[in-house]
Parts: structure tokens; sequence; C-alpha cells
């Protein structure tokens, strides 16, 4: 299941964000700043655990997704896509292992950066 991220998932954000890093004053900080502004964010979740993560920084507009498959990282760009209001970019690595997620989702090559590729998606009304 695909949901926005709430107060109340703090345990399970922290748990599932040490897995990827181990400072916890960053996690900790991170999560504050997505609460405190709003910030738009996704947690892909099977049963307690979270298998994913998308967010959307407010001042850059850049996504972030944590996630390991291509299932998870489909579904939070499906929701993403849904619920986009403004242009977002995404910064992937050359060697990103998904990268017909990219095409499918009509992110676009905006710059290069070294061993990152800047990508983004327009918006568009409905």
């Amino acid at each position: 299941m695909i949901r926005r991220l709430l107060p109340k998932d703090k345990i399970n954000f922290v748990d599932f964000c040490l897995k990827k890093d181990k400072d916890l004053k960053i996690i900790d900080r991170k999560f504050r700043n997505i609460i405190k502004q709003n910030g738009v964010c996704f947690v892909y979740e099977s049963g307690n655990d979270f298998l994913g993560i998308l967010t959307i920084d407010n001042k850059t507009k850049y996504v972030e997704i944590f996630a390991d498959t291509y299932k998870v990282i489909d579904g939070l760009l499906r929701v993403l896509v849904w619920n986009q209001v403004c242009d977002v970019y995404w910064e992937l690595s050359k060697d990103f292992k998904f990268k017909s997620l990219q095409r499918k989702y009509k992110f676009y090559f905006v710059s290069d950066m070294g061993d990152k590729i800047i990508t983004q998606r327009k918006y568009f009304k409905r």
C-alpha cells in the first residue's frame, strides 16, 4: 500500500532509514523537515514495514527515492505522477539499473553532472 507519511510513522521511518544510513541525527532532521514543511513524502509499506520512501524537497523540487526493487520504485513514481502539482527533478546515477522507469514516467534529460544525470518531468494541467 502506498500512502503519505504521517507524524505517527517516525519509528518506521527511522527503522527503514537506518538500513540505508547509519547517522540517526540526519535521519531525525530529515523526518522533522518533511513534517514541518508539509513536504511531499509517500511510503510504500507492507504490513508495518516500509519497503520504499519517495520525498520531494519543497525548495528545489528534487525527488529522492529510497527503494531497492523495480516494483516499489514503479509504484512510488506512479503515485508521484498522479499527485504532481509542479515540475520535478530526479537525480539518477549513470549506472541506475531501472532506467526504463525514467522513460516510462516521462522524465527527460536536463543535464549531466559527472556520475549523475538530472532529469525533469514537466507538469501539465489537466
